[in-house]
């Protein structure tokens, strides 16, 4: 397990995961933030009450899959793929930037 920006993520495969000390609606809100800054067009995006599926591109035509769920009241875990392949390098760099977001939102 790796420890990023006080969180407990985890990578492997193209895949980049981590538990996020906010509540569902900023960690999904975190995200699309952060593809729209990156000039990610979201292809789909899926809101229920305890989770968010949100799919986009990167501007060379590879996909982003993008999970959040809330796993108790203020924390959710954020789970990505890049690739059908998997690119470790872009879901890791993704997911910092995610961090980031939710890091300058939250003031940590």
């Amino acid at each position: 397990m790796l420890c990023l920006c006080g969180c407990v993520g985890n990578m492997m495969g193209g895949k980049a995961g981590a538990v996020v000390k906010v509540g569902l609606n900023d960690a999904c809100g975190s995200a699309l933030s952060t593809l729209t800054s990156e000039n990610m067009p979201i292809i789909s995006k899926s809101v229920a009450a305890n989770k968010a599926d949100i799919k986009a591109e990167y501007p060379d035509g590879k996909k982003v899959w993008i999970n959040v769920n809330e796993v108790s009241p203020g924390y959710s875990n954020i789970r990505l793929r890049v690739g059908f392949v998997g690119d470790d390098y872009r879901a890791n760099e993704l997911l910092n930037k995610i961090e980031s977001q939710i890091n300058t939102k939250s003031g940590q």
